[in-house]
């Protein structure tokens, strides 16, 4: 008999295939009907069970069948639950649990806020005059009568203003993890970065939160850092803090110790160094008082020598990532390994905007026996290992801000980027809860409807100083971007847009659901044309295209010029109707071309669909895609890392590049 695993309502039953009971999630819910009472209800589960048990939990979901107080425990399935035994609790949480074949499984939980008695309606009563309180009749010979009718009306509205007041106060302690509700904490908990632990029962969420959050609130602290290393090293550790505040390391500005100011009351032996009037200066002979003195402006003289010097082991050398103040150096040749390229210090180089010989810098150094391309980056790396230590990105790294989308249950401080609709809004000052920002104007800004961020990345690049002989190689930037985990997600060189095209399809003309035929390119001035359908922007969605008619086949180019190219996209969803998306290249007609779908790259020629290569990994929802081909080679890319390789002479002239959903 085939043995089957099924996963239902959170856990794992191993065993022939069991008719698991349906249970409508929907209907369990719970809420308060007086002070002392609070209501549960459920649509009984359909099939064959067990056991059925209703458990409550005051600190959190029971996480177990055993997980808290055991309200029902039967074999038949009840419909409704009154509890009573409510005591000073402010959330109740309940949950469902059904025995299948011995092992208990989890069906369904709820929540609710037990209204407190606030005596409201005592507090309205005795606000009324006196002459609504009484009952007046015409038989004035008897005591006033009591206004039964108006008390029992003014006990409805105490019991609404009791519950906004019981709401009202859950939602001050909200930030307080062992009051508010659970949802909060683990949200809370996110926020932090704290990692989720299945089947915790609410006490032990809440009491890691507690704990972990004076641990997270003195991390980046200067003072934390220094009693790390007084722990560490076992002496008094003295930090100095860089230009931009980080406590990383700092990118700003090479700081390598500076020499000191020349003090002539100082003995300087050979070797010396000081800084003299904004230059840096070398003793080339023991030197001591005034008359044996830098001469200034950079002249040398018997005892000094103006420094323009390059050092390869300073005090801001990382021997283990090979690294000179976190540069670490890098090969872009394929087949050179970082070890042929070596980052040094140069010190008493011009600044970039005047003459000033006092500023320090990374030279890179070829150590090769033939030409290679160099870079180095900020982020260092062993280079026995093939991989970058995530943490060592996530120390790194310059962090850039994740742009969430807008929750009404989040209250966002001035400066918090979110998404809403699609567009990005910058909040000005803090914001109301549960207000979005689109009905909140006065505390939200709209940035742009492109919900991604701009990043601008500068460097001032140099000939080698100490020979000024050598050409100038042109120099780039280049940005590695990693996630949240530390896990590189791909590299973008800051190359010149001449040969560029980009479309972000955020930007648009007329209606936002346009077919992108006749479209100019946002970049590089092209023209969309389509030779099959069309495809057109996504309504809902802001930087996405998608076929205009649900499965139908469409396809769009643009005449890039060249029949060289690197042509990338970014798969969100799988097309309806079992067709496949593609990157089109090298396209002659709409049934000659080279395309590459989420699993091969192919060649179509009429009816004809030949596979060059399938990759190594295929390329899922919000995977980006690569492409790059040169000559007859192509190289494909799945998030920056190369997955198939192929060689094809097809169309090798054609220059049309595009995007295509088809069979």
């Amino acid at each position: 008999m085939a043995i089957y695993v099924v996963h239902r309502y959170g856990e794992r039953f191993y065993g022939p295939e069991p008719d698991l009971p349906t249970f409508d999630v929907t209907s369990f819910k719970a809420y308060s009907v007086d002070y002392q009472t609070m209501h549960v209800t459920w649509n009984s589960p359909t099939g064959e069970f067990d056991r059925f048990r209703l458990v409550k939990g005051i600190f959190g979901f029971p996480a177990n069948e055993n997980d808290g107080q055991i309200l029902i425990d039967s074999d038949v399935a009840d419909t409704g639950y009154d509890d009573t035994d409510l005591g000073a609790a402010r959330f109740v949480y309940y949950s469902i649990f059904l025995r299948i074949n011995g092992v208990w499984l989890l069906a369904s939980t709820c929540s609710a806020l037990h209204i407190r008695n606030k005596h409201s309606d005592r507090w309205l009563w005795d606000r009324l005059p006196i002459h609504y309180q009484m009952l007046r009749s015409n038989q004035l010979t008897l005591e006033a009568d009591y206004n039964y009718d108006l008390a029992r009306y003014m006990a409805v509205i105490g019991w609404g203003v009791d519950r906004i007041r019981t709401a009202t106060e859950a939602a001050t302690y909200r930030a307080d993890v062992y009051y508010s509700h659970i949802g909060i904490v683990e949200l809370i908990a996110d926020q932090l970065g704290l990692p989720r632990y299945g089947g915790l029962p609410g006490i032990r969420q809440r009491s890691l939160t507690a704990n972990a959050t004076p641990l997270l609130a003195e991390r980046g602290a200067t003072e934390t850092a220094q009693a790390a290393g007084r722990i560490i090293s076992g002496w008094d550790v003295v930090l100095r803090p860089t230009r931009n505040r980080m406590l990383s390391t700092d990118r700003a500005a090479m700081i390598n110790p500076k020499p000191l100011e020349w003090d002539p009351a100082v003995y300087y032996p050979v070797g010396s160094r000081v800084t003299f009037f904004d230059a840096a200066y070398v003793c080339v002979t023991a030197a001591l008082g005034y008359e044996q003195c830098p001469e200034g402006e950079r002249v040398s003289n018997t005892w000094w020598q103006a420094l323009l010097a390059v050092d390869d082991r300073t005090v801001a050398w990382d021997s283990a990532a090979q690294a000179q103040h976190t540069w670490h150096p890098l090969s872009l040749t394929g087949g050179v390994g970082n070890d042929k390229v070596l980052t040094k210090m140069i010190l008493g180089a011009p600044r970039p905007l005047d003459s000033l010989h006092s500023t320090n810098g990374v030279i890179l150094h070829n150590n090769h026996s033939s030409a290679i391309t160099v870079a180095a980056r900020c982020v260092p790396t062993n280079p026995a290992v093939a991989t970058t230590d995530p943490l060592a990105a996530i120390q790194n790294g310059v962090p850039l801000p994740v742009l969430y989308d807008w929750s009404p249950t989040r209250r966002y401080d001035a400066g918090d980027l979110v998404s809403f609709q699609g567009r990005c809004y910058h909040a000005i000052r803090p914001s109301k809860l549960g207000v979005n920002p689109r009905d909140n104007s006065d505390r939200w800004q709209v940035v742009g409807t492109d919900n991604r961020i701009k990043v601008t990345l500068s460097a001032y690049t140099h000939q080698p100083h100490t020979n000024s002989g050598k050409p100038v190689d042109a120099a780039t930037v280049f940005i590695d971007w990693y996630d949240d985990r530390g896990v590189l997600i791909g590299r973008e060189f800051g190359n010149p847009t001449d040969t560029r095209v980009l479309d972000t399809f955020t930007t648009y003309s007329g209606s936002a659901t346009s077919a992108i035929t006749s479209r100019t390119t946002e970049y590089g001035a092209k023209t969309w044309s389509s030779p099959v359908g069309s495809l057109v922007r996504d309504s809902y969605q802001y930087g996405v295209v998608k076929p205009n008619a649900g499965d139908t086949r469409s396809m769009s180019v643009i005449n890039y010029g060249s029949a060289n190219a690197t042509v990338a996209s970014t798969f969100v969803a799988v097309p309806d109707g079992g067709k496949q998306q593609a990157i089109i290249l090298r396209q002659s007609s709409s049934t000659s071309y080279v395309r590459a779908t989420r699993t091969k790259l192919q060649t179509v020629s009429g009816a004809t669909v030949t596979d060059l290569v399938t990759y190594g990994t295929p390329i899922g929802d919000g995977d980006r895609l690569t492409v790059t081909v040169t000559g007859n080679n192509y190289t494909i890319l799945r998030n920056g890392t190369q997955v198939g390789t192929a060689t094809s002479s097809f169309n090798s002239s054609a220059t049309n590049f595009g995007l295509a959903v088809e069979a």
